[in-house]
């Protein structure tokens, strides 16, 4: 072997052994970090789930024990599942603030016992400490979307069939004691709704109105039945109240309501899916995904569609947000400009991240009322916090070089 293949040889092995010890540390530290956040996170949560759930239980205490004592169940089971369904609604919420305040607690302890002079030492610049945050951020941003599109609506779902609790109440699905309101193509609904199979509407009252939206004929009915035909509806004791505007030019314009006489019934033939207005009245983030999609298709945008669109939009932004806010966490902890004292410091993190979680759901809460288009609503937020992790970021690259 000549000499300048011997000097190649040791040359090269010098630097794979340099590159595997500093694969090895990096490796060490990235799997000790992350266990750090995965730790702390889950403390966060618990403490929080406990908070959340102890002040739900007290309102809803005496609903749960005197349903259980109805239906003739055990309270401890009847409690159980209601804290185990309330704790996914809760967790769904609040996971993003949790991962903040984890992913805060482990920088911040890593800094003060100096742990952080250690890694820095070792060559690690600020943007590659984000690997670790990074890659928990991944992670955390598939369970979010988990959490949002399959898991919170089936838990939903079974609280409603449950009657657990306020939302249980709120959303429960039995024939109603009040009565529910739904515009229905372009006139207005008013019912009692079973949502049965097959769905029944009593004491409808079905308000028609004109092209210019004024009132051109009331129809009332005890009671309307679905029936095997699509959008067809059998009336019972229907009464008619015309006011004053001709039935044809209304009828022309508005295919959705059709009256034909038949004895004492009537076909009522009514633009109306049971399937999607059985969930007409429920909050958009508790949808299944499907319905959300179907209800969100629709041309209008303002409430409640700018509601469906928003939260079709928000539901991916929110698994976004969720990673984001430990990239955030791990960058304000990184960061000191050498002014502002240590516990200012703290104090103005956890003020950083609260407002960065309120900017979020400020955003969203425009884009349900109309104020912002659904993407813009729903992916401002989101958008601002990438924006402010790189200008923290290549301040802090400004100083080091």
């Amino acid at each position: 072997m000549t000499r300048a293949a011997e000097s190649f040889l040791v040359s090269r092995s010098a630097r794979t052994a340099t590159w595997q010890k500093g694969f090895n540390f990096s490796t060490v530290l990235l799997f000790y970090a992350i266990r750090g956040y995965a730790e702390r996170i889950f403390v966060a949560l618990c403490g929080i789930l406990a908070i959340a759930m102890s002040m739900e239980i007290v309102d809803d205490w005496n609903q749960l024990t005197r349903t259980a004592a109805a239906e003739g169940q055990f309270i401890i089971a009847r409690v159980a599942l209601y804290l185990g369904l309330s704790a996914i609604d809760i967790t769904t919420n609040l996971l993003a603030i949790s991962v903040f305040l984890g992913v805060i607690w482990w920088e911040l302890r890593h800094t003060r016992l100096r742990e952080r002079i250690i890694v820095w030492n070792g060559g690690q610049s600020p943007v590659q400490s984000l690997a670790a945050p990074l890659l928990l951020a991944l992670v955390l941003t598939s369970i979010q979307l988990c959490l949002d599109l399959r898991i919170r609506p089936v838990a939903l779902a079974l609280q409603m069939e449950a009657g657990l609790g306020e939302l249980g109440q709120r959303y429960d699905r039995r024939l109603s004691s009040h009565v529910s309101w739904a515009k229905v193509g372009g006139d207005i609904m008013s019912a009692r709704i079973d949502y049965g199979a097959p769905t029944v509407l009593y004491d409808l009252t079905l308000y028609r109105l004109s092209e210019e939206n004024r009132l051109v004929e009331i129809v009332k009915a005890r009671r309307a039945l679905q029936t095997p035909t699509e959008s067809v509806w059998r009336v019972e004791d229907p009464v008619r109240w015309p006011i004053g505007t001709s039935m044809e030019s209304v009828a022309a314009r508005n295919s959705d309501f059709m009256l034909s006489k038949k004895s004492d019934t009537e076909r009522l033939v009514l633009n109306l899916d049971p399937r999607i207005f059985r969930l007409h009245d429920i909050s958009a983030k508790y949808l299944p995904q499907p319905v959300l999609q179907q209800l969100a298709a629709q041309e209008s945008t303002e409430p409640p569609v700018s509601d469906y669109k928003t939260w079709l939009n928000y539901r991916y932004a929110r698994g976004v947000v969720t990673g984001l806010m430990a990239l955030l966490a791990a960058t304000l902890a990184l960061f000191d400009n050498g002014i502002v004292r240590p516990r200012a410091k703290y104090l103005i993190i956890f003020l950083s991240g609260y407002a960065a979680y309120s900017m979020v759901k400020l955003f969203v809460t425009m884009g349900e009322l109309g104020f912002l288009p659904a993407v813009a609503a729903a992916w401002g937020g989101p958008l601002l916090i990438v924006v402010t992790i790189a200008a923290l970021q290549l301040m802090m690259r400004r100083k080091i070089i």
